[in-house]
């Protein structure tokens, strides 16, 4: 007797089992995602090329989304594979790598496409220098354009001409060719 009642507690542990996990799983997946739109202006016009990422601000850690806009200064937000993110408060961070910034032939066939120094300074690169705050609803389908200003460029330092009573310093070739064969 005691052969089946051991075998029924354990038909009895799978049975409850297999709804608990089946419960969890049903869970883990049926989080709320907001598909969303949105764009980068600058003084209304469009910024084309920038690197947009979105960070949950009542998660540090949270799961952030990040966006190139297109030409027309638009992105679509997707997090992994899921498109949208979830609802919440959200820092933004954009950067706009400087598109004069060209791949040498060189560079392009072995895969490398150096990035532009930002255009916008840094003033919005990260989540402690961005002042850029949106929140997310179940009803949000497109956020309100991200308004950048593009910084002046940083002054150049002044160059300072060689006063006219001193004459540059001329460098001349040597008389005969340097011999740098190792010696014998």
């Amino acid at each position: 007797m005691k052969v089946s009642s051991d075998l029924q507690q354990r038909w009895l542990q799978r049975a409850l089992l297999v709804p608990l996990i089946a419960t969890y799983l049903t869970g883990c997946n049926s989080r709320v995602m907001v598909p969303l739109k949105g764009s980068v202006t600058a003084a209304g016009k469009p910024v084309p090329g920038a690197h947009v990422m979105m960070f949950p601000d009542d998660n540090p850690n949270g799961q952030t989304t990040s966006a190139v806009t297109g030409d027309d200064g638009t992105f679509a937000v997707s997090t992994g594979l899921d498109k949208g993110l979830p609802p919440g408060k959200y820092t933004v961070t954009v950067t706009w790598p400087d598109p004069s910034v060209k791949a040498t032939a060189a560079q392009a066939a072995v895969g490398f496409f150096p990035i532009g120094p930002d255009l916008l300074q840094g003033k919005y690169g990260t989540r402690a220098t961005s002042t850029i705050k949106t929140e997310v609803t179940t009803e949000t389908t497109v956020l309100a354009p991200f308004e950048v200003v593009i910084p002046d460029p940083p002054a150049k330092p002044p160059v300072s001409p060689i006063p006219a009573d001193e004459e540059p310093e001329i460098l001349k070739a040597p008389d005969k060719p340097l011999n740098l064969a190792p010696p014998q």
